[in-house]
């Protein structure tokens, strides 16, 4: 996976290129870079509105990733860009984002999530 993430920075250098394309994973380059924690790739990506509700082979977007992997400043980002409900799926178990960051993470990333629009409701 780390030559899939090189490959992010020799992208990121061309002109016209779909960066929202999938690979056999179904995952785009935003969920390697939220698996490595590559904070200023995914902060690149983000600027030029990539996918990022795009649902790899396990059903995880790329906040999943970042949420899974603990990387939380990464997580924050993509919160801030603007976050529907979702889930998490880790070892074949679904949790909601919130539930997920109510369980294994933090407060502050639950209020981060009703603040950037997760719906309430599904946070109950």
């Amino acid at each position: 996976m780390d030559d899939k993430v090189g490959i992010l920075q020799v992208l990121m250098n061309v002109k016209d290129i779909n960066l929202n394309l999938l690979d056999i994973f179904k995952r785009s380059l935003v969920h390697y870079a939220c698996e490595k924690n590559y904070f200023y790739s995914i902060l690149y990506l983000l600027d030029k509105n990539i996918n990022i509700e795009a649902k790899d082979f396990e059903d995880n977007t790329p906040l999943a990733v970042c949420l899974r992997s603990k990387n939380l400043d990464q997580a924050a980002l993509i919160i801030k860009k603007g976050v529907r409900y979702g889930y998490i799926n880790e070892n074949g178990e679904k949790m909601s984002y919130f539930g997920y960051a109510i369980k294994n993470l933090s407060v502050g990333i639950c209020f981060m999530l009703l603040d950037y629009g997760y719906p309430i409701q599904k946070a109950l």
